[in-house]
C-alpha cells in the first residue's frame, strides 16, 4: 500500500476527458489490462482464422491447373466466414463498452457482471452492425472473384465502410450501454451524433482502422503477433 504525502485537494481532480482517462487509467490499471485481454479472447477466433487462411492461401501453387479455383474457393468462404466471426468480437466489445460506461461515470465496477450486462444491453446493436460491416466486405470480396462490378464500386463500398457505417457504430455502441432505446434509434442516435462531431468521429476511425496497414507485413507470424498487439492496447 502506497501512502499519500499530502491531503486529497478538489483541485487534484481532473478538468478535462482526456485528464479523466488518464486518472482512471492510474487507478485501475489491471482493470484496463483485463478489458484488453477480453478484446483479445473475443478476437482470437477471428484471428486465428484469418491466419490459418492466408497460410493456405500463400501456400497454393499457382503452377498447377486447378490454382484459381482453389484461390477462388479460399478467398470465398473466407470473406463469408468472417462475417459470424466478426460479430463474436462485437459481443466482446459491448461487454467492455459497459465497463468503460461505469469507469467514465466514476461509478462501481462488478467486472463480470457488468461485462455480462453490457453484452444484454448492446448485443442486438453489436451484431446488427458486425454483420452490415461483415456484408459490405463480402459483397466487396464477391465482386472482386466474379468480376460483377469494376473496381470503382469495390472502392465505393470500402468508402461507405470506413467513411459512413463505422464511425456511427462507434457512437451506437455507446448509446446501447446508456439507453434502452430500439436498434433503429440506437443507429439513428449515433448517425446524429457523427454529423455533430465529423471531423473528431472521423479521425478516431481513422485511428481505428490504420492498423490495417500491419496487412502488408510479409510474415504472417509477425503481422498477426501485430493485430494481436493492437487489439489488446485498444
Amino acid at each position: 500500500m502506497k501512502k499519500a504525502t499530502r491531503d486529497y485537494l478538489y483541485s487534484d481532480l481532473p478538468k478535462t476527458r482526456r485528464a479523466a482517462f488518464f486518472d482512471r487509467l492510474k487507478m485501475d490499471p489491471w482493470r484496463f489490462v483485463g478489458l484488453g485481454a477480453i478484446l483479445l479472447l473475443f478476437a482470437s477466433p477471428l484471428l486465428l482464422f484469418m491466419g490459418a487462411s492466408d497460410f493456405a492461401i500463400s501456400r497454393v501453387d499457382l503452377n498447377e491447373e486447378t490454382a484459381k479455383e482453389t484461390l477462388f474457393s479460399l478467398r470465398f468462404y473466407r470473406s463469408l466466414l468472417l462475417v459470424p466471426l466478426g460479430m463474436i468480437f462485437s459481443l466482446g466489445l459491448a461487454g467492455v463498452n459497459r465497463i468503460l460506461r461505469q469507469e467514465c461515470w466514476d461509478e462501481p465496477v462488478f467486472f463480470w457482471s457488468d461485462f455480462f450486462r453490457g453484452i444484454k444491453n448492446g448485443y442486438a446493436e453489436a451484431l446488427c452492425q458486425s454483420f452490415l460491416i461483415g456484408l459490405l466486405l463480402f459483397l466487396r470480396t464477391l465482386g472482386d472473384l466474379w468480376q460483377i462490378y469494376p473496381s470503382l464500386v469495390s472502392g465505393i463500398l470500402l468508402g461507405i465502410i470506413a467513411f459512413a457505417v463505422l464511425p456511427a457504430s462507434f457512437h451506437s455502441l455507446c448509446l446501447s450501454q446508456i439507453y434502452s432505446i430500439s436498434v433503429f434509434r440506437c443507429f439513428r442516435g449515433g448517425y446524429t451524433a457523427y454529423f455533430h462531431s465529423f471531423l473528431g468521429t472521423l479521425v478516431v476511425a481513422i485511428a481505428f482502422v490504420a492498423p490495417l496497414m500491419l496487412d502488408w507485413i510479409p510474415s504472417l507470424l509477425l503481422r498477426y503477433i501485430g493485430f494481436a498487439v493492437v487489439i489488446f492496447f485498444y
